[in-house]
Order: C-alpha cells, then sequence, then structure tokens
C-alpha cells in the first residue's frame, strides 16, 4: 500500500508542477491539492505547507464566497463548495490533530455543499436539490456540523474570554442534544 500511496502522490506532484500549480491557479489544480492533501494526512501526517498553499489557491480563487453571485454553472458552483468544504474539513483535522483553535478563521459566504451524490451532477441536467436520505455527501456535512459544534466548545472553554456562564453551557447542551438528535 506504501508502495501504491507513493506512485500515486509522486504523479500527482508531477502533474501539479506540469500545471505551474504555484503561480497559475484553477479549480481543478485546488482539487488535486485538496485530494493529495487528504492523502498525506492518512499516511504520513499532517501536511501544513500544502495546506496552506491550497488555502491560499482557494482564497484567490474566491472558493470562501458563495459561488451564484459569480453567475458560475450550476456544476462549477458545486466544484467550489465542495473544495472550500473539503479544505475547511482538512484545516479542522490539523488544527484537532495539534489541540488549537484556527487562530485565523477566514469569514466564508459559501453554502455547503448540496446532499446529493456525485453521479447527479451531470452537464445538461438540472441539479436535483439536496435530499433527506443518506448520499454520498451526508457524511461529509454531518463531520461538517460536528466539527462547527466542536469549534463554538473549544472557542467558549479554551477561548480568550474564558468566561463560561450557565447560560452559555445550556446553550451548548442544547446544540449538543440536537446534534445527537440528528444522528439517531
Amino acid at each position: 500500500m506504501s508502495l501504491l500511496s507513493n506512485r500515486y502522490r509522486g504523479g500527482v506532484m508531477k502533474c501539479l508542477e506540469a500545471d505551474h500549480y504555484l503561480w497559475r491557479h484553477n479549480l481543478n489544480t485546488l482539487q488535486a491539492l485538496v485530494i493529495l492533501i487528504y492523502g498525506i494526512n492518512h499516511t504520513h501526517g499532517q501536511s501544513w505547507a500544502l495546506l496552506g498553499a491550497a488555502r491560499n489557491i482557494a482564497l484567490s480563487l474566491g472558493c470562501h464566497v458563495e459561488p451564484t453571485i459569480f453567475q458560475i454553472e450550476p456544476i462549477s458552483a458545486e466544484e467550489r463548495r465542495r473544495c472550500w468544504a473539503g479544505l475547511r474539513m482538512l484545516y479542522t483535522i490539523q488544527n484537532t490533530t495539534l489541540g488549537i483553535l484556527d487562530a485565523t478563521p477566514i469569514p466564508s459566504t459559501v453554502n455547503p455543499p448540496l446532499d446529493i451524490n456525485d453521479n447527479e451532477l451531470v452537464v445538461g441536467y438540472q441539479i436535483p436539490e439536496s435530499r433527506n436520505g443518506p448520499t454520498q455527501m451526508s457524511y461529509l456535512l454531518l463531520k461538517f456540523d460536528l466539527y462547527d459544534l466542536c469549534t463554538r466548545i473549544c472557542s467558549q472553554v479554551f477561548g480568550t474570554s474564558r468566561t463560561l456562564t450557565y447560560d452559555k453551557v445550556q446553550a451548548l447542551d442544547a446544540e449538543i442534544s440536537a446534534m445527537r438528535e440528528k444522528l439517531n
């Protein structure tokens, strides 16, 4: 598995270099970086340098802004949302691993990705609304909700103010209960 992983990573890096990813930014480059970083995280540990580069590329492409305001094709808009969501997830995982809160959160207006399967994103067809049942995106979307809740809890408990009132604890407890209900 390690040999296959190394060959894949090497091939991806060659493709990224051939695309001049350090100075020519496009969504395909960002998608490749997100997948590469995810793979590195699961085989070798953290990859802060690449993650920082990917985050800055995403910002330069405006992936943190809701794509509908750019009047982009619906599939491209959904791809941008999924890239931004993937980057947020990678950042959250790495910050959690290190036991830190994100010191530089980026204001974002982008909506979460639709809860639909990848094969429903077909050029020339209407993109369906988010589904109620499980899809290929459901796990990731639930994970985002859970990580966002964890971030709010950690910010209250370990943040700079550290004044945790009973009302704040009650509000966080209500959010935890709502999340538990959502997962059942």
